[in-house]
Parts: structure tokens; C-alpha cells; sequence
């Protein structure tokens, strides 16, 4: 279910049967779980697939929904700052929700003047490598896509670490792209 993204390509095109691949098994894992069937986006009940947001890689406490520390709000997609330059700084550090599989397929960044150039991925402990982000800032809309979709199950540790080559206070408008396959109990909460 993981990848090494050590050799990862970023692209500028979706591998669409690839994340369609990842979405079927995280679906599958999750009917062999119990949640029940896949209902699609707008399904009424059992399995439902909707677009990763922040909340879903935002959260730290479940049980009170706690904020991470680097993370500006848990609707807004954010890495709240670089401290140190040229310094590895976590962005994002947690446990998935036990109701939620996480596909990520990407990444994307809307700042002007963008700071951030490599992610580090480390997914339930495996060491998925740095992607470079440089090649994204020159093309005309900075998303870029993975070669190949991360699936990161319930429960699980994920940590993304970001390095830029200055200090930068400020919110930087970074964030995944993806899905999170999930029971709609989740999916509905706001």
C-alpha cells in the first residue's frame, strides 16, 4: 500500500487509474472491517469517498479536537512557518482517525513567493523519501501530482516534514491533495 517516493516524479497530470486503484482498496479494507458498502461522495451511509481536506491531516486529539501546533486551522490548508532556514520542521504530524484512509495524491501551493521546496512523507513508519517541489513553482498552476498515490489507513502515523531555503513566518498556502475513504459518521462532521 505504500510507496518509496524517493525516485517519485512529480507530475502535472493525476494518474487516474492509479488513485482509483488505492480508493477500491481502502473501500475493500474498510467493507472487510465492517463499515459497510461504498456509497460514493454522496452516499447516505456506510463508506463514503470525499476530497482530503485539512481537517483530515489537522487533527491531533480526536477525543477534543485539538489543532497540531504548525497547523493554522483545521479548515484551512496551511504550514504555519519555517523557523529555522534550510531546517527540516514538521507540517504535519499525526495518527489518522480511526473512521478514515487517507489517498494522497499530490500536493499543491497557492503562495506568490513560495518558500517550501522539498516534502519528507513518512507513512505508519516507512520512510517514503523527499520530493522536490521546484519543478511545480514553474509551471503555470504550482499542483503537482504523485507517480504514485499513498495510501495511509486508519489509525496510522503520518508525518510530513517541510524544508525551504529562508525563514518564513507567515501562513504558507501548502497543502495534499487526495481523498479520504471513510464512514460517513465522519465525513458529515464539520
Amino acid at each position: 500500500m505504500l510507496t518509496d517516493l524517493s525516485d517519485n516524479v512529480i507530475q502535472k497530470t493525476a494518474p487516474s487509474a492509479l488513485i482509483e486503484k488505492r480508493i477500491q482498496e481502502a473501500a475493500a479494507d474498510a467493507r472487510s472491517k465492517g463499515w459497510g458498502e461504498p456509497t460514493g461522495q454522496h452516499g447516505t451511509r456506510g463508506v463514503v469517498t470525499i476530497p482530503l481536506g485539512p481537517r483530515e491531516v489537522s487533527i491531533t486529539n480526536q477525543a477534543t479536537a485539538a489543532l497540531q501546533s504548525n497547523v493554522i486551522s483545521s479548515i484551512y490548508w496551511g504550514c504555519e512557518s519555517i523557523a529555522t532556514a534550510a531546517t527540516w520542521q514538521d507540517w504535519i504530524n499525526i495518527a489518522v482517525d480511526d473512521r478514515t484512509y487517507l489517498v494522497i495524491t499530490g500536493v499543491f501551493n497557492r503562495d506568490a513567493n513560495p518558500n517550501i521546496t522539498q516534502l519528507r512523507l513518512k507513512a505508519d513508519g516507512q520512510d517514503l523519501g523527499r520530493i522536490s517541489l521546484e519543478d511545480m513553482y514553474t509551471w503555470e498552476k504550482a499542483t503537482a501530482y504523485f507517480a504514485e498515490p499513498i495510501l495511509v489507513g486508519p489509525g496510522k502515523n503520518l508525518t510530513v516534514r517541510a524544508v525551504g531555503p529562508s525563514s518564513k513566518a507567515l501562513n504558507e498556502p501548502i497543502g495534499l491533495k487526495g481523498y479520504a475513504v471513510c464512514k460517513r459518521e465522519y465525513a458529515i462532521l464539520e
